[in-house]
């Protein structure tokens, strides 16, 4: 799984498990955030995580990035 994400995914962070937490993977990406775009990326994590038993469970912006062009350009956890 996670090498199908690496494929797809420019930028991919692993936590891996530990004291009983099941670790994660979080996809960095930098894009115009919007409804569209976390619903279609949750969408196509879960599909892709759906045969191991996974799916896309939050979608966070963590930080803004000063854009010239006045974009709010989004980083996903």
């Amino acid at each position: 799984f996670v090498e199908l994400v690496r494929q797809r995914y420019e930028e991919v962070e692993l936590s891996e498990p530990q004291d009983g937490f099941p670790g994660y993977i979080m996809i960095v990406l930098q894009a115009q955030l919007s409804y569209e775009l976390v619903t279609t990326m949750k969408a196509e994590l879960s599909e892709l995580a759906e045969p191991y038993g996974g799916w896309c469970e939050a979608w966070g912006v963590t930080h803004e990035i000063d854009d010239p062009a006045g974009h709010g350009l989004a980083r996903s956890a």
